[in-house]
């Protein structure tokens, strides 16, 4: 027996168990939900019954008394209330006046009481109807008391005389339901007690196989997962059984010797060896994301550690070069002669050359200002048309070009193994602040790397503005220069003029010191031959006049 459990499958064979407790619960409430539910309304109905009998003449009589209308409706709903409970009782369906709740047709020994009741029945709706449907209740006599018709009062007597029996007939078949529910009763305690130890058995059969396929297995799981949760990954599972934990535990066993690589793995790539692969099947591999995860990691941390050591080119790079460019000791010539010589180098390309615009005003053209590595050839052009070839178009469309088909005869490479056309060729247009100021032009035997190319870039556009400065620099000196020897010459003019000044105010007092003189002997002389002139004629006027 232990042997064919441990064949089966646990989800079949707890699954077969709970089915069975299921199907007894299900038969067991069924049964007690049909007797009780049953009983209990057949009782409630035919105890209603029994209140409408004795209702009903009670209407009845109220009825004849006052002919109201109120009072013959109130008889005549009690009567078919009463007509349908026995319909109810005797075919089942639902409970008149009782929403929602079913009827079952009566059974047994209360089925003979309720065909008593039917058949008094019968008479007393008779004589119920005879009441209700006459349209005239008294005979029509005058000046006599009122008497009833004949059928009416002999309906009125029938109901008068058989209301009782109509009570007691009720009231046997409520008791005959009542005995019949105890019996019931009686009949679902037994059952009852077969379901429970039907159930019981049924969970001591469970507790069996759930111990045998899960119990068991899950504590040698458990110990297993504890240990690897500590970090011991050296665990195997040993589960017998080809059931769920049998397989499950071959699974695990997989499982671990993975877990056991990726640990490995990851050790690895703490150690910063982004080569490690693991010591697995290639089908295994594809078919774990995990390890794929870890490999898409360990490349990931590759890429991040190349970009950081590449930006980190990059930057040093653009410092050293700033630097570079700083300088102030040297012409713009040999400045960027010594940037080529460090740049191509640095690259690790091969030859390079600046051009930059010359006379934009008259002859706009490309001339080249400094050169490393360069052919013969190519030193003598050191003048290029606007839109004159590659170069000439790179700065005309103001466009990067990176060339890795190189047309032939566009330049060589020379070594002592030979010449060799170059591989790749970048163009960088040099601008700064929208001002187009050349080209510079670097070639290599390989292709540039992206961040080679972007540092070239980068370093390009630091040129431009240093090129810029020392363009402004160099004609804020001659500005200044022309500034300075123009000054002299207003300084020498200056001073001519002030002494020009300072003789033409020597001068000046001459001539009034003269003039005082003058003054003076005029005066004298007036006074001198004041006498001699007087009785002598018309005066004459000697005053001279100064002119300054």
């Amino acid at each position: 027996m232990r042997k064919f459990f441990q064949i089966k499958s646990l989800k079949h064979l707890v699954l077969g168990v709970l089915l069975n407790l299921i199907l007894i619960n299900l038969l067991t409430v069924s049964s007690i939900f049909s007797v009780f539910s049953n009983q209990g309304v057949a009782i409630d109905v035919s105890g209603r019954n029994r209140m409408l009998s004795q209702r009903m003449v009670l209407f009845a009589n109220l009825y004849i008394q006052s002919e109201s209308l109120q009072d013959k409706e109130l008889c005549l709903a009690a009567k078919n209330m009463h007509d349908a409970s026995i319909l109810a009782l005797k075919h089942g369906g639902d409970a008149p006046g009782m929403p929602g709740k079913t009827l079952q047709a009566v059974r047994g020994q209360a089925l003979d009481y309720l065909s008593r009741v039917e058949d008094l029945w019968e008479k007393y709706r008779y004589h119920l109807e005879v009441i209700l449907n006459e349209p005239e209740l008294y005979k029509k006599q005058r000046g006599k008391p009122r008497e009833l018709k004949p059928q009416v009062a002999e309906s009125v007597n029938f109901l008068r005389t058989n209301v009782t029996a109509m009570l007691n007939t009720n009231n046997d078949l409520v008791k005959a339901l009542v005995r019949q529910s105890k019996a019931g009763e009686h009949k679902i305690y037994i059952f009852l007690f077969i379901c429970t130890l039907l159930s019981f058995m049924a969970w001591g059969l469970a507790y069996y196989l759930l111990n045998l396929h899960f119990f068991k297995p899950m504590d040698k799981v458990m110990g297993v997962a504890n240990k690897v949760a500590m970090g011991d990954y050296e665990q195997s599972l040993e589960v017998a059984g080809e059931h769920e934990f049998g397989k499950l535990a071959q699974k695990m066993n997989i499982l671990l010797r993975k877990f056991r690589e990726a640990s490995v793995l990851v050790k690895h790539m703490g150690q910063d060896n982004l080569n490690y692969r693991v010591n697995l099947p290639e089908e295994e591999i594809s078919q774990d994301s995990f390890i794929k995860s870890l490999y898409h990691t360990q490349e990931q941390l590759k890429t991040t550690k190349i970009n950081t050591q590449n930006r980190s080119w990059i930057n040093e790079g653009i410092a050293k070069f700033g630097e570079l460019l700083q300088r102030e000791d040297t012409s713009t010539k040999d400045l960027a002669r010594l940037f080529l010589s460090q740049l191509i180098p640095h690259t690790e390309a091969t030859m390079g050359a600046i051009f930059m615009l010359s006379e934009p005003s008259k002859d706009p053209h490309l001339s080249m200002l400094a050169c490393y590595a360069y052919d013969r050839v190519r030193l003598f052009q050191h003048r290029v048309e606007i839109g004159e070839g590659l170069l000439g178009e790179t700065y005309q469309e103001n466009k990067i070009n990176y060339l890795l088909d190189v047309p032939e005869g566009y330049t060589e490479i020379s070594s002592g193994l030979g010449k060799e056309k170059p591989r790749s060729i970048m163009m960088i247009p040099l601008q700064n602040n929208q001002e187009m100021l050349g080209v510079m032009e670097i070639a290599s035997l390989n292709t540039l790397e992206d961040y080679k190319r972007e540092f070239l870039i980068k370093i390009s556009e630091v040129l431009a503005s240093t090129l810029t400065s020392r363009s402004k620099s160099d004609e804020t000196m001659q500005l200044y220069e022309a500034a300075q020897e123009m000054t002299e010459t207003l300084q020498a003019t200056e001073e001519e003029m002030r002494q020009n000044m300072e003789e033409l105010q020597a001068t000046q007092e001459e001539m009034q010191r003269k003039e005082a003189e003058y003054l003076d002997i005029i005066s004298r002389y007036r006074g001198e031959n004041k006498g001699a002139t007087e009785g002598a004629g018309p005066e004459i006027n000697l005053e001279v006049t100064s002119n300054n």
